[in-house]
């Protein structure tokens, strides 16, 4: 029996909205007859499935021999396909390729002046949409035609077309490289995160100078110039230089709200710019609040003006960056009890979305989860999702992650109590940093204290709590060892065991301006 994440045809089928399916209906009957399509038949079988069943798909749709049943899926595949690209053809790349394959098919027959009547056309859309590369294809069929047949357009038409080829050459040669650029800096920050010390940071820095793109900043589209915001902001991200990484994604929302038209062409895109400029402002600190506030509501406004017109992709991403950026702001408010009334909510919608859910959001996710039960004073169920991150198959998939998850677990096991199962964790997370080449001063500060409380009084506990406060307060204000701090907040917690109150109420208590 196949599994649903596996077959194509059926996940396609559940992501369909009820537009969609309406869509295909009448598309099919229209394109193949009234008469009772069994791929029509198919298709409602696997829409009444909340999981792939062969078997009972068979069962309902006995005019189909299991033998023939691939072929049906593949058939109904590429009808399903057929039928949204109809459906969807207002959209502007839809639309671009489409008038060329129409002006394809007017060439074919010999009707040259009219394709070269919608080839025009249509490059002022790819113009206005920054399709560089659809708008090099119009350029190259435009000159295959003035080649090939006299058509005298225009004067000089073969001078301006090689004029935009050379042009167009260029801007995608920069957006090819900016591009490259960009996902190579993305890679680097989802495997490792942020640098841990000098040595990882003058390596970046290397890497960002020797591969950065020789560009003239004049020359650049809209779409180099994104890319070119996009890599400083991974740049930056990844050196922990959070004010330039705000900045740039500054840049880059601007850019999208200097030309709107480029919002409603890639919205996504816009939404992943208030994201990073979201993420930006909150390891900025909790000075930059209101800001982190303003944004955040600009991006609820944005998500609620699309309802109802997100496909499913749109869906997931408004999800993901809207709901990240509201534990965060829990996280910086202090309320970590409020927002762990919303993790029900928060497992439901990922569950949802399990299909399409990638393993580094489902990653991120379990990480704010489990910090969020731990400002809570909720430990038990902090260990929980802690534990399905350390179980995670992939350790290679954001390290950092993998890393902090182990920390937060040992100081999660502390408060439980459990000294026996502490001493054991403790040597295992020690054995896995020197593994990974990520035993920091912090880390090492951490370790020592663990390993000597089970052997302190009430009283003496007490007093190594403050000089590992005064410590790590020295360590968090180096350049280089204060990652761990972006991670776990270790000065609210060691400030929390000394006075004695909650975790929750230290961090609360910072956001109100009432202590340092």
């Amino acid at each position: 029996m196949a599994n649903s994440k596996k077959d194509s045809t059926f996940q396609l089928i559940k992501t369909l909205t009820k537009a969609e399916k309406r869509n295909f209906r009448l598309y099919a009957k229209h394109r193949q007859g009234s008469g009772n399509l069994k791929f029509v038949q198919l298709f409602d079988a696997m829409d009444k499935l909340d999981a792939y069943n062969e078997v009972l798909i068979l069962k309902k749709v006995s005019s189909i021999p299991k033998g023939q049943l691939s072929n049906q899926k593949a058939h109904l595949y590429k009808v399903l396909l057929s039928s949204l690209r109809h459906l969807h053809k207002s959209n502007a790349d839809i639309q671009v390729r489409e008038n060329i394959d129409y002006a394809r098919l007017l060439y074919n027959k010999g009707l040259y002046m009219q394709s070269l009547k919608i080839l025009d056309k249509t490059k002022t859309l790819a113009e206005k949409s920054y399709f560089t590369t659809l708008l090099l294809e119009i350029v190259e069929f435009e000159k295959e035609i003035e080649s090939r047949y006299i058509t005298r357009s225009i004067d000089q038409r073969a001078d301006n077309l090689s004029f935009e080829s050379i042009n167009l050459l260029e801007k995608i040669s920069y957006s090819n490289q900016l591009s490259n650029f960009s996902l190579s800096l993305y890679d680097k920050y989802l495997k490792e995160g942020f640098v841990k010390n000098k040595e990882d940071f003058e390596t970046m820095k290397e890497f960002f100078k020797d591969r950065s793109p020789k560009i003239n900043y004049n020359n650049l589209d809209f779409s180099s110039k994104l890319y070119l915001y996009q890599s400083h902001v991974w740049y930056h991200l990844i050196t922990q230089d959070f004010k330039m990484c705000f900045r740039y994604a500054q840049k880059w929302v601007d850019l999208f709200e200097s030309k709107p038209h480029m919002i409603e062409l890639d919205p996504d895109m816009y939404l992943k710019g208030l994201h990073n400029l979201l993420n930006a402002l909150h390891h900025v600190g909790p000075d930059h609040h209101k800001r982190f506030i303003e944004a955040l509501d600009k991006m609820e406004s944005f998500n609620e003006r699309r309802r109802g017109k997100l496909n499913e992709n749109s869906e997931l991403l408004s999800f993901l960056y809207f709901e990240s950026n509201r534990i965060n702001n829990f996280y910086m408010m202090g309320e970590f009890s409020e927002g762990v009334k919303l993790i029900p909510y928060w497992e439901d919608k990922m569950s949802y979305f399990e299909d399409r859910l990638d393993s580094y959001r489902i990653l991120v996710f379990y990480y704010k989860f489990a910090s969020l039960l731990f400002g809570a004073g909720k430990n038990k169920e902090a260990i929980r999702y802690l534990t399905k991150i350390i179980n995670f198959g992939d350790q290679k998939l954001r390290e950092d992650i993998h890393i902090y998850s182990r920390m937060l677990m040992l100081i999660s096991q502390f408060e439980l109590g459990d000294e026996d199962l502490l001493e054991y964790q403790v040597k295992s997370v020690y054995r896995y940093l020197a593994k990974v080449k990520d035993l920091g001063a912090v880390h090492r500060e951490i370790f020592r204290f663990l390993r000597l409380t089970p052997g302190f009084t009430k009283r003496d506990l007490k007093i190594e709590f403050q000089k590992l406060l005064v410590k790590l307060k020295v360590l968090r204000d180096q350049p280089y060892d204060k990652r761990p701090f972006l991670y776990l907040d270790l000065i609210s917690w060691l400030e929390s065991r000394i006075e004695g109150i909650s975790v929750e109420q230290v961090i609360r208590e910072k956001f109100l301006g009432l202590r340092e």
